[in-house]
This record gives C-alpha cells, sequence and structure tokens, in this order.
C-alpha cells in the first residue's frame, strides 16, 4: 500500500466520473434538432474504489454497454502485475461481468463468488474497451484462497484486517520490532544498490519514529490503511511529528506461519515485484531517485503477521 503527498491529486475514482460527465455532452439554444446524447460505455455506479484482496486488483460496482445492453459488473480501477486479476488477462479499465456465469455486479460480490468457487474450475467473463465498443472475453480461472495471505494492496482508505483470515499458531516475536525495522532498512537501500546503484537513505529518526507509531496504531486498533479511523492521512500524522516536508507512504502487511525476518522479507519482495518504472508505487517509492532519507516501523497485529510501514523523503529530515 502507498500514498504520496502530490497536490493537486485526482483520484481514478474522480478521474471515472469526469469522463462519464464529460461524455454526456452540452447543448446550446439552436432551432436544429439536438444529436441523440450517446451512451457511455461503462459508467460507474459508486463512487468508493474497494479492494478486492485476492485477485489482487482495486474495483467498484458500474454498468457496462454491451452490445446495446447495460450489463451490471466491477470495474477495475486498478489489476496489479502480481496477482489472480492480472492472471485471468485482466488489465486496469476492464469490467469484470460474470464468474461461473454469476454476474459480479459489486465488489463484495466479486469477494463472495471468488470465495464460493475457491478450488473449482470456472471461467470469468470480463468485458474490455476496443475501439468504440466492449469485447467480451472468457478466461478459464482455478484459484484457491488460503486462509493466510499477504498484502502489499494499494487502498482509497481504511478497512479492517480481519478480512485478511487468521493464521493458527502464529508464530511469537524471537526478535524486537526495531531489530526488524533496521532489518527492512538495509533491505530498501541492498535494493536500491542493486537497481541503478542508487544512493543510500539516511534514516530518519522523526520518520521512523512516524512509521513506527502509525504501525502500533494499525496493530493495536485493527485497521490497515493510510487513513486512519479519524480520517487522518500521511500528511496530518506527519505534521504531528514535525514533518512538513515531500513524503512518500508505503505499507504492507504479511499474516504468514513463519518466521517474523521472513515475513518482513515477504513484504518487501511484495513490493519490489511491482511492475519497474512505474512511479508512485510500491516498488516506485522504493526506487525513487530523489529519496534522501527514510523511516521504517514495524508493528505485531494480537491475531499474528506483521504490519510494515516505510516513510521516505526527498529531503534529509532529521
Amino acid at each position: 500500500m502507498l500514498l504520496k503527498k502530490y497536490l493537486p491529486f485526482t483520484s481514478s475514482v474522480t478521474l471515472l466520473m469526469t469522463l462519464a460527465i464529460s461524455g454526456l455532452g452540452s447543448t446550446t439554444a439552436s432551432y436544429a434538432k439536438a444529436p441523440a446524447k450517446r451512451q457511455p460505455l461503462i459508467y460507474a455506479v459508486s463512487n468508493k474504489s474497494k479492494l478486492i484482496e485476492s485477485i489482487a486488483c482495486d474495483g467498484m460496482a458500474a454498468m457496462a454497454n454491451v452490445n446495446g445492453t447495460n450489463v451490471k459488473g466491477t470495474y477495475m480501477t486498478m489489476v496489479r502485475a502480481v496477482g489472480l486479476g492480472h492472471e485471468f488477462g485482466m488489465v486496469s479499465g476492464d469490467v469484470l461481468l460474470t464468474i461461473n456465469d454469476k454476474a459480479a455486479e459489486s465488489p463484495d460480490r466479486t469477494v463472495a463468488l471468488l470465495k464460493e468457487y475457491s478450488g473449482v474450475k470456472t471461467t470469468i467473463k470480463f468485458a474490455r474497451k476496443e475501439g468504440n465498443v466492449l469485447v467480451v472475453h472468457d478466461s478459464p480461472a482455478y484459484w484457491v484462497i488460503r486462509e493466510a495471505d499477504s498484502s502489499t494492496l494499494p487502498s482509497p482508505g481504511s478497512f479492517n484486517v480481519d478480512s485478511y483470515g487468521a493464521v493458527s499458531h502464529a508464530p511469537q516475536p524471537t526478535v524486537t520490532a526495531t531489530d526488524l525495522e533496521d532489518f527492512m532498512m538495509q533491505m530498501v537501500n541492498n535494493d536500491r544498490t542493486l537497481n541503478g546503484n542508487l544512493p543510500k537513505l539516511k534514516k530518519s529518526t522523526k520518520l521512523s519514529e512516524m512509521a513506527r507509531a502509525y504501525a502500533e496504531d494499525m496493530a493495536k486498533r485493527n485497521f490497515f490503511g493510510h487513513k486512519n479511523p479519524e480520517g487522518l492521512g500521511m500528511v496530518q500524522r506527519g505534521t504531528k511529528f514535525g514533518i512538513t516536508n515531500h513524503l512518500a507512504e508505503n505499507l504492507a502487511s504479511t499474516r504468514y506461519n513463519m518466521e517474523l525476518r521472513e515475513q518482513v522479507k515477504r513484504c518487501q519482495q511484495n513490493m519490489m515485484n511491482e511492475p519497474p518504472d512505474v512511479p508512485g508505487n510500491h516498488r516506485g517509492n522504493i526506487l525513487d531517485p530523489e529519496s534522501k532519507s527514510i523511516g521504517v516501523g514495524v508493528a505485531f497485529p494480537k491475531k499474528g503477521g506483521v504490519i510494515t510501514v516505510q516513510e521516505f523523503s526527498h529531503d534529509d529530515v532529521p
């Protein structure tokens, strides 16, 4: 999960709604007959994008005009390069229509269908804009939803980590949070060296305090997202630590039944496995050549696993 402090900011949700509105056009006073309004191929019926963790996608409820017929589906606001959605053949902008011929009419319905057909060979159907039409694609699919999974996924807000599924007999901490934070910071700098020999990041006391406090807050209050339950985001949280500099934030969580250092390593690997040369994703934040300082926070949720927070800045934050 990642977040950058950039202003002005236009979310993918806002962009979608803007495109839908502009597609309606406008009319002026005229004696000529007004042209017929063209119905958009895809339009949102929700203004909130939700994480669909099991297929590594974000989506929102939408309508798709397929061959002149309005069909309910889930519009993919983001399909990550590592995950089941990508393996199904979907890309950002596609509309998931059905799973085993059952309508995937919303993110929540999609989650339910993914659970229902876990371990069953089936077919998914999704629509993709090709020219001025939507073309329906059939994709054979098979998946198994494990009880334990990991996440480094972006989210438009906060969500409850109960959705991750708990690990029974989760390993107890055998190393300290400080040990794991130093370990993750070393991995970040190693990845920067291996990818373009980028300058190593300096450890910032303020960024470290900010990262640790937020990791512990998420673990204690059982949420996961760039905004806390009070709606405070990265920028507002930073000011509490006297940080008004440029900020970028990565969040990652795992809940595997494995040694804690391996779980932190898995978080870092998952972020680095994202597509290269995409500024703003987790990998892009880690390999940002303009970054100078970093803070890392690690905390342990009650149900096991780890939550990691990485805070980056283009400035030398003390």
